[in-house]
């Protein structure tokens, strides 16, 4: 069985696309509130060492959270296989117990920290 779809690799294109623009508009964010700092008092060289730590950070991360997303989303989706790491309680499930939960949780670590 053929498992590849263009219709699915477009979309998960479109997705990590998406993300990156989410993504960027984060690190804009971080760097407006750090420029906010610095117009209210924060030391110049303060300021230019984080900012610089700041967007070192965001290169090294940004692909591994793009990664994470995803992965995180299709096991909230797919909450009920055993084989995923679904955290967010569901009122729309019998079988993802507050005890499957808190099992999730404990490997919740080992799988995204």
């Amino acid at each position: 069985m053929n498992i590849v779809n263009d219709q699915i690799v477009n979309l998960e294109n479109e997705i990590f696309a998406k993300i990156d623009e989410v993504l960027e508009l984060m690190c804009r964010h971080q760097a407006e509130r750090l420029k906010f700092c610095k117009d209210n008092g924060m030391p110049k060289n303060v300021f230019s060492k984080q900012a610089s730590l700041q967007m070192a950070r965001f290169n090294e991360i940004k692909s591994a959270l793009k990664i994470e997303y995803f992965s995180r989303f299709h096991n909230e989706m797919h909450f009920e296989d055993p084989g995923t790491c679904a955290v967010i309680p569901s009122k729309y499930s019998e079988n993802f117990t507050n005890f499957r939960r808190a099992e999730n949780l404990e490997a919740f670590g080992e799988n995204y920290l």
